[in-house]
């Protein structure tokens, strides 16, 4: 590109070869003109300095705003402290070196379009509060959140007031932020839908549950997969990722995390077990869906409904893996359960489950939950063999625990049968569910809390002593 020794006027041309960004190149090359260009002068494609220049501007007013270039009473007091080592910087860019970023232009085209601006702005009432003149810094606005924030707030509280399972409004914003999920892509390349199940780096999930005695766990182990699976339907209580009344598997990718996200108090036993998954679910990663970024440029005509996709996905993922106080569960969950039953359902995403940060554990470790199509367990059949388990020396901190399968006499098996039925006619004849999960014997350990530590981060309380910060006189 040749450099111009003069100024472009607003109705000097501009081509698509001299802007890099290339959804501004492509709207250049689609509403412009054959024409010679001010600055390359080949004969291209081009529009006027004045059209490029308002396009530059309705960017600007939509998605940056003018910062202060010199320091508050604050930060000039600071500044001029010297115990203090601070040096006052504006909090953004110059107009020039924004539209340099953004457009994919050169220093003189920006410089060019800043000239063209500030003589129309010279004629406005308000200058001081819309000049582009060189000592002007520029942020992206921070306003178009809090617009946002409200949509989120208003779907809540149509779910908390105005219905649970059946609102448009839930499901108008739900399919809004999640067309095109797969398409989705994360700054550092992650997928957003994670393969589990044989021969996937995902084969196996641990589980936890807390029993007061040991004589409970022991009576518990009869029926190892039905009670450290997920719970029936009739007692399952509300969750993070699921109403009353919905079962589902929560599990963890780590032993430890698994007993942490049970907390277990002092004195209680825990058994934890590893469930193999048997067939192929995919899972959505809270993780990398948090990292969603739009790859569109400011120019681009989706820009801003991705941009507002993208904030909205943000915050539901980081909403899914922060902790909750005891006592708000369920206003908390409202949203996130609503979420989780309309990926667990709506055909386009087939998602089986989802991925998320443990907020009792280590931030490498992960919590899996899949839902309740994805969630049954294999049962044993007890018509043949039965399983008793046995705690040895429960009392030293480090139970021996002890499972032991025996083979049914014909009495057994004749009456282990009847009872059998009787269970698959009464709960089974709605089941229609693929086993998903097989419990592995052999990995069930039990421990007893004896201690618990914790974590914490402390904060210390600074006092400043009173200083004038009125203008000197």
């Amino acid at each position: 590109m040749s450099m111009s020794s003069k100024n472009a006027s607003e109705d000097d041309m501009i081509c698509h070869k001299c802007i890099e960004n290339h959804d501004l190149a492509y709207r250049v090359l689609g509403e412009g003109e054959k024409n010679t260009c001010f600055y390359c002068g080949r004969r291209e494609s081009a529009i006027k300095m004045s059209k490029l220049s308002a396009i530059i501007e309705h960017v600007f007013e939509r998605h940056f705003e003018l910062v202060s270039n010199t320091p508050d009473r604050y930060q000039e007091a600071t500044q001029n402290d010297p115990d203090r080592d601070y040096i006052f910087e504006p909090d953004g860019d110059s107009f020039t070196v924004l539209v340099e970023e953004i457009a994919g232009v050169n220093s003189q085209i920006a410089c060019d379009i800043q000239e063209i601006l500030s003589q129309q702005y010279s004629y406005l009432s308000e200058a001081d509060d819309t000049s582009l003149n060189e000592d002007c810094y520029y942020k992206e606005k921070s306003s178009h959140e809090h617009e946002w924030d409200l949509d989120l707030i208003l779907v809540q509280h149509a779910i908390e007031t105005q219905g649970r399972h059946f609102n448009s409004r839930a499901a108008d914003f739900l399919n809004r932020i999640f067309e095109g999920l797969s398409e989705h892509q994360t700054k550092h390349g992650k997928p957003i839908i994670v393969e589990a199940g044989p021969e996937s780096l995902i084969s196996s999930l641990f589980r936890a549950r807390v029993f007061k005695t040991g004589k409970l766990l022991e009576e518990a182990m009869a029926n190892p997969e039905k009670n450290l699976g997920p719970p029936p339907s009739e007692i399952a209580t509300a969750g993070r990722m699921n109403p009353f009344g919905i079962s589902v598997f929560y599990g963890s990718n780590d032993p430890i995390v698994a007993r942490a996200e049970v907390r277990p108090p002092i004195g209680s036993m825990v058994a934890i077990a590893s469930f193999r998954i048997l067939r192929p679910l995919k899972l959505l990663d809270l993780e990398a869906l948090a990292d969603v970024y739009v790859k569109e440029s400011y120019f681009h005509p989706d820009f801003e409904e991705k941009k507002w996709r993208a904030y909205c996905i943000r915050h539901l993922s980081q909403a899914m893996s922060v902790g909750v106080m005891p006592g708000d569960e369920n206003r908390e969950y409202i949203l996130t359960q609503a979420m989780a039953d309309y990926l667990a359902y709506y055909d386009g995403y087939r998602i089986d489950g989802i991925i998320y940060p443990s907020i009792q554990a280590a931030k490498l470790k992960q919590n899996i939950v899949l839902f309740h199509k994805a969630s049954r367990v294999q049962k044993f059949n007890r018509t043949i063999n039965r399983i008793e388990a046995r705690l040895q020396n429960p009392e030293d901190g480090s139970p021996d625990f002890v499972i032991n399968e025996f083979k049914n006499s014909d009495q057994e098996n004749f009456e282990m049968s009847n009872v059998y039925s009787k269970h698959l006619v009464q709960n089974d004849i709605f089941e229609n569910r693929l086993v998903t999960l097989s419990l592995d014997l052999d990995s069930i350990v039990a421990e007893q809390v004896v201690e618990i530590s914790y974590k914490v981060t402390q904060s210390q309380g600074s006092y400043y002593p009173l200083f004038d910060l009125r203008q000197p006189k």
